[in-house]
């Protein structure tokens, strides 16, 4: 937050700074103290100010003696707005009835603040003081919507994010979120009205790593939508490579206890703690399953397709911190929740973010396509189809339903 003092009453302006870097917490450098109107016009001329506090009897230039009616001058070709740069808001300042009612006019007409001042006591400093927290509780709150979005897309791989980036919603270039996060923010339309959307990938895959990601975008971005696409492996017979598989909920199938049995042989205590999908998201991802020739006409665009277009699918994923090449570690996975569709890496590290959110909690969404079956047949073959179908997939449901979860 910046400061323009114009005033040269030296004793006056001593208190103010005081007070403003001791209670309102702002720093010397934010402070900019001058004498006389020629000096306001140069600082006006290229910087705007939050706040300026004007003495109603300054000099027109350094040299020349103070009067109300350089202040008045000052405040008119503010007012036009034209040459110079119009702070925040103006605090006129006097200890002088004469110059109050010269400038009281001024003040009232353009809703500006006229605070008498007093050589006997600083009690006035704390008007000054309001003022300024109030404007930097304004500013942070204004620095907040502008950095706000509507929707998050976080993904564990760059490759998956890369295909959400070839949806034709007018993505800019990289900037940083904070000193370790770069998102890309872009914007769509739905039901007539523009969505704002930032995406970003982890640096490494995982639940702890997806995770800290979304807590952190959470926190700087206020979305009311927060959506994973990418790549899991499905179950057999539940679902066929390229499906898109929501999540109608997510655990740790890693969660429990290492014991000892009573013949000394290890013994695994399953804990399996699950996090739900909001159903208003369950009913959405039905009807779009309906929509055979949507999902037919993402897949046919897709060159060396599979034989069968695609399908969406909702049903439980479970999540764990290793890749999976094992189908007998998938039977004892799919013992946890016969009903299984899919096993990935980072669904339960970004519910679990979001359900410890402060209110109000974005809707949350996970949207994974199959590329294996994590199986030893396991291979990156199908990775890219899985990425194009999810990202597609999940550009088709917010364009049509991100206005009903907003």
């Amino acid at each position: 937050m910046r400061v323009l003092i114009v005033d040269d009453n030296g004793r006056r302006v001593a208190t103010i700074v005081k007070n403003l870097v001791e209670r309102s917490a702002l720093a010397y450098d934010d402070l900019v103290c001058i004498r006389s109107a020629s000096e306001a016009r140069q600082c006006l001329a290229k910087e705007k100010f939050d706040l300026m506090l004007l003495d109603l009897r300054i000099p027109g230039r350094i040299d020349e003696d103070a009067d109300v009616a350089h202040s008045l001058q000052l405040l008119a070709e503010i007012d036009a707005g034209e040459d110079l740069l119009m702070p925040g808001k103006i605090v006129g300042m006097t200890a002088y009835d004469d110059a109050a009612e010269a400038a009281k006019q001024t003040f009232r007409e353009s809703t500006w603040t006229l605070l008498p001042t007093s050589d006997f006591t600083d009690s006035w400093a704390d008007t000054i003081v309001k003022c300024a927290n109030y404007l930097k509780r304004e500013r942070h709150q204004r620095d907040q919507e502008e950095e706000s979005v509507d929707v998050l897309i976080v993904a564990a791989l760059a490759s998956e994010i890369d295909a959400i980036k070839s949806l034709d919603w007018s993505w800019g270039a990289w900037e940083p979120a904070d000193d370790t996060v770069f998102i890309s923010r872009g914007k769509f339309e739905a039901n007539g009205k523009t969505f704002t959307v930032a995406a970003a990938h982890a640096s490494r895959m995982g639940m702890v790593a997806a995770a800290v990601l979304t807590s952190k975008l959470v926190s700087i971005l206020s979305p009311k939508i927060c959506v994973m696409p990418g790549i899991c492996a499905g179950l057999p017979e539940r679902a066929e490579i390229g499906d898109v598989i929501f999540a109608e909920c997510s655990w740790d199938y890693q969660s429990g206890k290492h014991a000892v049995d009573d013949d000394g042989g290890t013994v695994f205590h399953q804990d399996p703690h699950q996090i739900s999908v909001d159903a208003k998201v369950i009913a959405r991802i039905d009807q779009l399953a309906k929509d055979a020739a949507s999902l037919r006409g993402i897949w046919d665009k897709w060159p060396n397709k599979p034989k069968n277009p695609y399908e969406v699918k909702r049903g439980p994923m479970a999540c764990g911190s290793a890749v999976l090449a094992n189908s007998d570690y998938v039977g004892w996975i799919q013992k946890q929740n016969r009903k299984i569709r899919a096993i990935e890496m980072e669904s339960y590290g970004f519910l679990h973010a979001i359900s410890e959110a402060n209110e109000p909690r974005p809707t949350a969404i996970v949207a994974k396509s199959v590329c294996d079956f994590a199986d030893n047949l396991k291979g990156d073959d199908h990775q890219a189809y899985a990425c194009y179908t999810s990202a597609r997939t999940v550009g088709l449901f917010l364009e049509r339903y991100a206005d009903d979860l907003r």
